[in-house]
């Protein structure tokens, strides 16, 4: 019987909950994908805003100094999730093959974060908010086709049998 079929016991002997499988893992991990989309929406909103020049009007919910930091935060911590050893690990555990994959979904990842914490230095400066939006529409479309990729992934990871090639 599997550790997560089977109830463990601690070190003191008390009974402890089973570990979630890894379905159960993975899918909590790519159901933060459903929590960035409410706020990919507003980044869309703002950047309509500032597109036709009125930053003056935006609300304080749309502004870019609240939240590009935002994002920044929420995915910084979504891909935290998706790194551990409890996610991408457990996948590359079970199917090595996926290695090349999911290095490049971590790269993805840090170009991302990296790409956000030059935004968030411009934010301070209401001038040069409409700076922002190109980075940001295009930042958007990055993280849309990421997400398809771990999606892809992920659908592969259960079609296909343990130990079978991988051709990503």
């Amino acid at each position: 019987m599997a550790i997560n079929e089977q109830q463990a016991e601690s070190p003191r002997g008390q009974r402890q909950r089973p570990l979630p499988t890894l379905f159960g893992r993975l899918t909590t991990a790519f159901s933060g994908h459903d929590h960035l989309r409410p706020m990919v929406e507003r980044l869309r909103r703002m950047c309509a805003i500032l597109q036709t020049q009125r930053a003056a009007n935006i609300d304080s919910e749309l502004s870019p100094d609240t939240l590009i930091p935002e994002l920044f935060s929420g995915l910084a911590q979504h891909f935290h999730a998706e790194e551990t050893e409890a996610y991408f690990g457990a996948v590359l555990a079970e199917r090595p093959a996926f290695m090349l994959t999911v290095a490049e979904l971590k790269a993805e990842h840090q170009l991302m974060l990296e790409t956000l914490r030059e935004l968030c230095t411009l934010t301070d400066d209401r001038a040069r908010w409409s700076d922002i939006v190109s980075p940001i529409l295009n930042l958007i479309a990055r993280l849309q086709a990421h997400e398809q990729r771990e999606t892809a992934l992920l659908q592969e990871y259960f079609e296909q049998e343990p130990g079978s090639v991988v051709n990503t």
